[in-house]
C-alpha cells in the first residue's frame, strides 16, 4: 500500500511539472530541407528554460540536432550536437560534441560513432573514437560488435 501511494505521488509530481511548461515549434521548409525547432518554456514566468533544433535535407533524411538551454546573461547555449553522415542512405558516422563553456563555443574533442556494414547492407559493427577538430586522433579503440539472430 505504501509503495502505491509513493508511487502516485512522484506520478503527481511529475504531472505537475509536465504542465507547467509549454512547447512551441517552428518548422522552416525550402528546397534544400527543413528546420524543425521545439522551444519549451515555463508556462507561469513565460522564461525560456531550453531549445531542439532538427535540420533534415531535401530528402527528410536528419543530418544534425543541436540542444540549448537558455541563460539570462548569454542567450541560448547549446549543450549537445549531433551530425548525421551517410553514405548509400545508411547511416555511416554519427558526431556527437558537447558545448565548452571554458571558450564558450562547441568543444574541439567529438566523439565519432562509426558504423560498419557488411557487403549485403546489415549493420556489423559501430566503431567508437573521439577526434580533436584539428583532425587529431585521441587514442579510443573499442569497436562494438552486434550480432543479430536472422
Amino acid at each position: 500500500m505504501k509503495k502505491l501511494i509513493s508511487t502516485f505521488f512522484l506520478l503527481a509530481i511529475i504531472l505537475t511539472n509536465i504542465n507547467a511548461q509549454k512547447i512551441y515549434n517552428n518548422i522552416e521548409k525550402d528546397e534544400y530541407g527543413c528546420v524543425k525547432e521545439f522551444t519549451t518554456i515555463d508556462s507561469e514566468t513565460s522564461q525560456a528554460i531550453k531549445k531542439a533544433t532538427y535540420i533534415y535535407n531535401s530528402e527528410g533524411v536528419l543530418q544534425e540536432k543541436t540542444f540549448y538551454k537558455w541563460n539570462e546573461e548569454q542567450g541560448w547555449t547549446g549543450t549537445q550536437k549531433y551530425e548525421y553522415e551517410y553514405n548509400n542512405e545508411k547511416l555511416e558516422n554519427l558526431i556527437y560534441t558537447e558545448w565548452d563553456k571554458n571558450i564558450a563555443t562547441w568543444s574541439a574533442k567529438a566523439q565519432h560513432l562509426i558504423h560498419i556494414y557488411d557487403v549485403e547492407g546489415e549493420l556489423l559493427a559501430v566503431k567508437h573514437i573521439q577526434v580533436n577538430n584539428d583532425h587529431q586522433l585521441i587514442a579510443k579503440n573499442e569497436l562494438q560488435l552486434l550480432t543479430f539472430n536472422k
